[in-house]
């Protein structure tokens, strides 16, 4: 006895496609989640260049420093992250309880409710993949940190 996916080869390419371009425009996505967060965690560096002269001078460590931005990074993204999480679940409520008839695939009559499932550990890779994104978003700003010299931070308006 063959299974049904033995018995529609398209349905393994399609799935592929859309695979595909998941994997593209969540690529993207990333990228761009990168670049901006990388860029507003540098202009809070750069707002803050007097500070962390001021905490150079008292003998603050560099790495101390960069360990303070990069914790920011992190409680953003797992804030940002049980957040959503939270307005995904209140949207996929909101749609079950609709109970949104969809009309029926080919060769059937009955139509079929739309109901969104929701995986625990897809909530728990979601807010991983962001906390270590964000993380990596920090780097440029932590190389800014490292070469502040502490005389110029100082008297930086």
């Amino acid at each position: 006895m063959t299974g049904w996916e033995a018995r529609a080869p398209f349905y393994r390419q399609v799935r592929g496609l859309y695979i595909g371009i998941f994997v593209f425009l969540g690529t993207i996505i990333g990228l761009l989640v990168a670049l901006s967060t990388s860029n507003t965690f540098q202009m809070s560096v750069l707002e803050r260049v007097r500070e962390f002269g001021m905490l150079l001078a008292m003998g603050t460590d560099r790495l101390q420093l960069a360990r303070l931005v990069v914790m920011e990074a992190i409680w953003l993204a797992l804030l940002g992250g049980v957040a959503g999480s939270i307005l995904t679940i209140v949207a996929a409520a909101s749609i079950n309880a609709l109970e949104i008839q969809m009309p029926p695939p080919p060769a059937a009559v009955d139509p079929l409710t739309l109901s969104v499932y929701l995986e625990a550990p897809d909530f728990a890779w979601a807010i991983l993949f962001m906390t270590v994104l964000l993380a990596a978003a920090t780097v440029p700003p932590i190389m800014r940190i490292f070469r502040l010299h502490v005389v110029e931070a100082l008297g930086h308006v």
